[in-house]
C-alpha cells in the first residue's frame, strides 16, 4: 500500500457497517503480506489500524454513542429478564412454602381435635 493515509470519506457512506470489513481487510492475509514486504515496522502497522478505527468513530460519534448506549441497554435488559427469572422461580417457592405451612396448620389442628376427643 503506497498511501500510509487511508481516506475514510468513501467508506463513511455506509456508516459504521464497514468498519469490521475495513479491520478484517488489516487483518487479511493479502495486506499482511504487503506489509510484511515493505519496510514498515509492526508498531507502525498496528498504529495504522488503529489510526483507520479512530477515524471512523470520530467522523461518527452519535453512531457509535447510540450503539454504546444500545450495546449496555442490551446487557441491563438482559439482566433484568434474568433477575425476573429468579423472582419469579422465589415467587413460585414461597407460594409452595405457605401452601405446605397451610396444609401443615390443618393437620396440626385436625391432630388436637383427636387428642381433645
Amino acid at each position: 500500500m503506497h498511501n500510509l493515509d487511508l481516506n475514510i470519506e468513501p467508506f463513511c457512506v455506509s456508516k459504521l457497517k464497514f468498519l469490521p470489513l475495513l479491520v478484517h481487510w488489516f487483518e487479511s492475509g493479502t495486506f499482511c503480506r504487503n506489509h510484511l514486504k515493505s519496510k514498515e515496522s509492526l508498531r507502525t502497522f498496528c498504529s495504522r489500524k488503529l489510526s483507520i478505527v479512530y477515524k471512523f468513530v470520530r467522523s461518527m460519534p452519535m453512531l457509535v454513542a447510540d450503539a454504546n448506549w444500545n450495546r449496555m441497554l442490551g446487557v441491563v435488559r438482559e439482566q433484568k429478564d434474568i433477575i425476573h427469572e429468579k423472582k419469579r422461580k422465589l415467587d413460585l417457592e414461597l407460594q409452595k412454602l405457605c401452601e405446605d405451612a397451610q396444609r401443615l396448620r390443618k393437620d396440626e389442628m385436625s391432630l388436637l381435635k383427636r387428642v381433645r376427643h
